[in-house]
């Protein structure tokens, strides 16, 4: 059963709303009511016809013009899993940010994506599952990562006691997961093109974390994201630098690559970025 939606007003003043049709936006916006908490759905045209439109005898035809239309704009994402075709909306945590519960989904996820939750659990214990970087990961940028390359951070308590677990605690684990990813990315720079290119990045990096702290599954799914926001060799030079400085911590690391973006921003002159500017 789905929950109370937030819907941005704006939504309705963006280009791309504007270059749908009235029942397109009409569809639009039942997506985003009728979806799950993760912004996911079956994906035939039957079903949203169903769902959508309980009322209206709309062709099956156009249904799934009008989702390809939406689909076209970056709105949703149609998949397919074992056969089965489901829609994820791509921005639904960008817009569900500020939702206090929401539940794990049913249907599959896209390849690469990150689900965010924070549910009751068993005695009414408050579960999360990688809720507190919701705002830092909240779109597919990370659609092009592999589920195993990107495994989920694990469900935690209210205290933030790990369930089911046997990992264990460690330093730099714990580091991981108090620091969200620095969103200061370098300009013009958009990481690995191709999956074998990110797969020959994360394993050096892994590598080089390696010689410093125990790496995780968390820290796996640190790797997996920052390869797309910092050239390698400054991710390899901060690894560097952490060691040196006896600071074996990924938070550490972060913090140095932080630091180095935005001394490199600070270096850009208005007239090297004034063209591309969005207008």
């Amino acid at each position: 059963m789905t929950k109370k939606r937030t819907i941005d007003p704006r939504i309705r003043a963006s280009e791309t709303f504007a270059c749908l049709t009235y029942r397109q936006r009409d569809l639009w916006m039942g997506l985003i009511l009728v979806c799950d908490d993760q912004g996911r759905l079956p994906g035939q045209a039957a079903y949203v016809r169903s769902t959508v439109w309980p009322y209206d005898d709309v062709p099956l035809s156009e249904v799934d013009g009008d989702l390809a239309a939406l689909e076209s704009l970056g709105n949703i994402l149609r998949y397919r899993v074992d056969g089965r075709t489901f829609i994820q909306l791509v921005n639904w945590h960008k817009y569900q940010a500020d939702a206090e519960w929401l539940a794990c989904s049913e249907y599959p996820a896209p390849e690469g994506w990150m689900d965010h939750a924070r549910y009751h659990g068993k005695k009414n214990v408050i579960l999360t599952l990688n809720w507190e970087n919701r705002k830092t990961s909240a779109t597919l940028n990370q659609g092009s990562i592999t589920k195993e390359e990107n495994q989920p951070l694990p469900l935690r308590d209210v205290n933030g006691d790990v369930k089911d677990d046997g990992n264990g605690d460690d330093d730099c684990e714990d580091e991981a997961e108090r620091e969200n990813t620095p969103q200061a990315a370098v300009a013009g720079f958009s990481g690995p093109v191709t999956m074998q290119e990110a797969r020959a990045i994360q394993g050096r990096i892994r590598m080089a974390t390696s010689k410093m702290c125990k790496v995780t599954s968390i820290l796996e799914g640190e790797i997996a994201q920052i390869i797309y926001k910092y050239p390698e060799d400054w991710i390899m030079d901060a690894i560097h630098t952490a060691r040196i400085n006896q600071v074996p911590k990924w938070a550490y690391v972060l913090g140095v690559l932080k630091n180095k973006a935005e001394a490199a921003s600070m270096a850009v002159k208005p007239s090297d970025y004034a063209a591309n500017i969005e207008r």
